[in-house]
């Protein structure tokens, strides 16, 4: 972000990170050792300027829920960034009678009025969606996006 804003940052420090991620959200990690997909967003956003805060329990590493969890953290994480100027993403997961509730809140500026889903959330939304879940965004008194996810069904290979 501030490489892009032109206050500071090294193009190849910030490529390097950039493509790490494009890997990732490719799966070129799927034949080399499980990685801890969530460290490494957090290591990039760092890298950004930006903190990743996590707390409560979270769907299984491997699992449908954590795929979604995971992919729902890199879509708020980007939208922080390019919309909001925030500096911290707040993800807040808990096991519920019926799957897992996560929260995605962030320091960024409030926005004016409903939000617009732009192409990465749709498709956030169909993928949740299409596993049986449920995704819910609230803009006032400031942006927070919820999962609703239903018990794992499967593991993702």
């Amino acid at each position: 972000r501030q490489f892009l804003s032109g206050a500071q940052g090294d193009v190849e420090s910030v490529c390097a990170v950039w493509r790490q991620n494009v890997r990732l959200l490719l799966g070129k990690y799927a034949d080399e050792q499980r990685v801890d997909t969530f460290d490494q967003l957090a290591r990039a956003a760092q890298a950004i300027g930006v903190t990743i805060a996590r707390s409560g329990l979270f769907p299984e590493d491997g699992t449908e829920n954590a795929q979604l969890a995971e992919a729902a953290a890199h879509e708020c994480l980007t939208n922080l960034v390019r919309h909001a100027g925030g500096t911290r993403l707040e993800i807040i997961s808990e096991k519920t009678a019926s799957g897992w509730r996560v929260r995605y809140l962030n320091d960024g500026a409030v926005p004016s009025g409903p939000i617009v889903e732009g192409s990465g959330l749709s498709a956030l939304r169909t993928q949740t969606e299409a596993a049986g879940g449920k995704m819910n965004i609230e803009y006032a008194p400031r942006f927070e996006l919820t999962l609703a996810l239903p018990e794992e069904r499967q593991e993702i290979p």
